[in-house]
């Protein structure tokens, strides 16, 4: 298995990360395919942190939104192919801006191309 973008950043910053921002990005990469869709709190109840280390963490991985995040770790799931992405991170923008127009939608959308994955 190839190592994805988010792993990619870790590595990169490993040294930046304190031991909780760690065991976090670890959980996460664990566990990616329910973080993108989970909320800041229940990311962080995966290492058994808060929702202030997952944002500590987001900002010296050189993410600006939690949004920003799921898009890379949903582009890792699915080799960068989901609904609206065109190869690209920064597709749940696209799917926003010309795609499912209620937030239902949009899990829909991103819970199917996670199963894709999967299958």
């Amino acid at each position: 298995m190839s190592t994805g973008r988010f792993e990619t950043r870790i590595n990169a910053q490993s040294a930046q990360l304190s031991l909780t921002e760690q065991r976090l990005a670890r959980a996460i990469v664990l566990q990616k395919d329910r973080v993108v869709l989970a909320s800041a709190q229940q990311i962080a109840e995966l290492a058994g942190t808060s929702d202030a280390t997952l944002l500590r963490m987001m900002r010296a991985l050189g993410y600006e939104t939690l949004a920003e995040m799921r898009e890379e770790l949903l582009a890792d799931l699915t080799g960068g192919q989901y609904p609206g992405n065109q190869g690209k991170v920064g597709g749940l923008h696209n799917i926003r801006a010309h795609g499912p127009s209620t937030d239902m939608e949009l899990a829909a959308g991103l819970v199917a191309a996670i199963a894709k994955v999967h299958l």
